[in-house]
């Protein structure tokens, strides 16, 4: 039987025991008194953590010292039980738990202070189905489960958007009106044009987001209403995919629908998206 220990700080030869007919105990060195002159003077101990590994041949012992209590108890379990059989116990066990795997009695999972802040609604789907596997090994089992919420990004983010626009326009309107006297006299009505352009556009967002503020539905654009104006910035069908697999690997996918571009009075342009 053999037990291996290797450094994972500093590079290091690792260390190879041979356990065979070995015993292993805890380590006490009993208190020394210096004397001079036939007087005691000093009462030292050594005080470290130590076990001593016993071989047939005494010769052999081995002192192994630790930085702490706990160290050395779970060091010296781990002599005492290294065994062939302690081996193979622990390598059936892991894969018990590997093949066999499914799905959890209690399903507890880990509040996430982020997910609870931007998204809302779940609808969680479970499936448990089992995957074949040769050399005679038993079918695992896998439980994976698909978690799809609604994002309250998708109100708020349009709606300062929409807010943003809106006072983009209304500046670029105030500058128009600002400077008409420097236009030339052919271009008046053209200005003209470009301004009710403007000032229209500037009331459809207006509209927008009241329309927004006010909105109390699902955090979403649905597909009925994607051609509605009010709803311009706001993405259809935007949901979070979260999966979860033996409870386990975790991946999120975010899903969108369809873009629509409204033209919202312009000619050959529209809202950024």
């Amino acid at each position: 039987n053999l037990l291996t220990c290797v450094s994972t700080i500093d590079a290091k030869v690792p260390l190879l025991f041979v356990i065979e007919g070995a015993t292993v105990r805890k380590y006490e060195t009993e208190v020394g008194i210096l004397c001079i002159e036939g007087r005691p003077q000093h009462v030292f101990q050594d005080s470290s953590f130590a076990c001593i590994v016993i071989f047939p041949d005494p010769a052999d012992n081995l002192i192994l010292r630790f930085d702490s209590e706990k160290l050395r108890e779970y060091w010296m379990v781990k002599i005492a039980t290294c065994s062939h059989q302690m081996v193979r116990a622990q390598l059936d066990e892991t894969a018990y738990k590997f093949y066999t795997m499914g799905k959890q009695e209690a399903d507890i999972e880990e509040p996430n202070s982020v997910n609870s802040f931007y998204l809302t609604n779940p609808y969680k789907v479970s499936h448990n189905f089992a995957i074949s596997q040769q050399n005679n090994l038993p079918s695992r089992r896998v439980s994976f489960a698909e978690t799809m919420s609604e994002s309250k990004l998708s109100i708020v983010l349009p709606l300062e958007l929409v807010k943003l626009y809106k006072k983009w326009i209304t500046d670029f309107a105030a500058l128009l009106e600002s400077r008409q006297h420097r236009w030339p006299s052919f271009a008046i009505s053209g200005l003209h044009d470009v301004l009710r352009e403007v000032r229209e556009n500037s009331e459809t967002l207006e509209q927008s987001a009241e329309f927004l503020h006010n909105y109390s539905g699902p955090p979403f654009r649905k597909s009925m209403e994607k051609h509605r104006v009010a709803f311009a910035p706001v993405p259809t069908n935007l949901h979070v995919h979260s999966s979860v697999v033996d409870q386990r690997a975790t991946q999120s996918v975010i899903s969108c629908g369809t873009a629509s571009a409204l033209p919202l009075r312009f000619q050959v342009a529209t809202l950024t998206k």
